[in-house]
């Protein structure tokens, strides 16, 4: 007999945005059946919260509307993943080997290798998150995937990323206090979500920059020979070009921002205007050039792309450019982005998403569908335990627990005295 869909989720708490997907693991799949967003209102600063109570707020905002479109089975997730960034999270790699006890490859051996490389002296504030292979060696040699090769030496190079513990608590402790405090939760470096959500194997393979602007940070990630190599993150986002634009033609920060958006601006360009009219803080309005706009926001843009190129080095000779985010909304980010690097680049967004809820195609769930693909994964490295009609009878039981507070709640709200 199959064994039932697994109920897993993913939360994307970003400065601008919140974003919620509820997803349905079946077997080697894992389709989107539930979508939540809400503004953050201010309430996280490049991936930092600064405001628990305005921030829960939005969040359980985002919830109900994932539940809702759900079909209320957001709090029959079994796991959580809750992408992080931002000042709290450092990237570092270590080396592990391993002997070939029996002259072949196993997954022994590999496990082990990985666990070794991550034997490094962490601050008592940090933990480690996340890994991710960079390469492996074989007697010395580069191989892709030693699995059954032959050899007597095994050797990993590991990503290693690692959380500061009191940012991550604030974040965890947000998200228990929302009703979903009986999921397994389990962070994702955004950058990995984004890699895992829309680059191709081809890319990982031949070699490929990730560039995910959002408003509060820029995250990066690079990938050659099917592992990543580099990964990181600027406090620098498109928040900081809004602010460039509100002191440079003298408009106020937040309708800058609603320039972005609202496509405002992404519509002026791909229409070719010359020019806005811009509601004036004054008072009135007045007409400002398109030109001004784009030699404000290309000066900045140009500095977050020259930055990451500073931090990392082009893999391969056949490497790729992929934009995503929020940022890449802005049609001629694209183009600056391959003349700072010199290679080609596209818009990268979902593609492969299956269920009732298809229509991710924006940049800016590209980390969130990512985070929603790991958590498959997870749920199906974790999966084990008790199956049949027992366990659905526990399940079901589970659901009425869950749900009886959102019904008396509702159903209080209803009456009128």
């Amino acid at each position: 007999m199959a064994k039932a869909p697994v109920i897993v989720s993913a939360i994307e708490i970003g400065t601008s945005q919140i974003n919620i997907l509820v997803g349905e693991v079946t077997g080697d799949s894992v389709s989107v059946i539930g979508r939540g967003s809400a503004p953050s209102g201010d309430s996280v600063v490049k991936g930092e919260i600064r405001n628990m109570e305005s921030a829960s707020k939005a969040l359980e905002q985002a919830l109900t509307q994932a539940d809702d479109s759900s079909g209320n089975q957001l709090l029959r997730s079994k796991l959580v993943t809750l992408l992080v960034s931002g000042s709290g999270v450092l990237c570092t790699s270590g080396i592990g080997t391993a002997a070939v006890r029996n002259g072949v490859v196993g997954e022994e051996e590999m496990d082990e290798a990985r666990s070794n490389a991550q034997v490094i002296e962490l601050a008592s504030d940090w933990q480690i998150i996340n890994t991710d292979d960079i390469y492996w060696r074989l007697d010395g040699r580069l191989v892709g995937n030693p699995l059954n090769q032959r050899g007597r030496k095994l050797e990993v190079k590991v990503l290693i990323v690692q959380g500061h513990v009191p940012r991550l608590d604030n974040f965890d402790n947000l998200v228990k206090n929302s009703e979903l405090e009986n999921a397994g939760l389990y962070h994702v470096y955004a950058p990995i979500c984004a890699k895992e959500g829309i680059m191709t194997e081809r890319e990982v393979d031949d070699g490929a920059l990730l560039i995910d602007i959002g408003a509060g940070c820029t995250d990066y990630l690079t990938a050659h020979d099917g592992g990543v190599l580099e990964a990181g993150t600027l406090q620098l986002g498109f928040d900081h070009v809004a602010n460039d634009l509100a002191i440079g033609l003298g408009l106020t920060f937040t309708a800058c921002r609603k320039l972005f958006e609202n496509g405002t601006l992404k519509n002026a360009f791909e229409q070719n205007l010359n020019s806005l009219r811009i509601e004036s803080p004054m008072g009135g309005s007045r007409e400002i050039p398109l030109c001004q706009f784009e030699t404000i926001i290309e000066a900045r843009l140009r500095e977050i792309f020259e930055e990451v190129a500073r931090k990392i080095h082009i893999p391969g000779g056949q490497a790729s450019g992929i934009l995503t985010g929020g940022g890449a909304l802005y049609s001629p980010a694209l183009d600056i982005f391959s003349k700072v690097f010199g290679i080609p680049c596209r818009v990268g967004s979902v593609a492969d998403a299956s269920g009732s809820l298809t229509n991710l195609d924006s940049p800016r769930y590209s980390a969130v569908w990512g985070a929603l693909k790991v958590g498959a994964d997870y749920q199906r490295s974790f999966a084990g335990g008790r199956d049949g009609a027992f366990q659905g009878f526990i399940d079901s039981m589970n659901n009425i627990w869950l749900y009886l507070p959102r019904w008396i709640g509702k159903l209080w709200k209803a009456f009128k005295f």
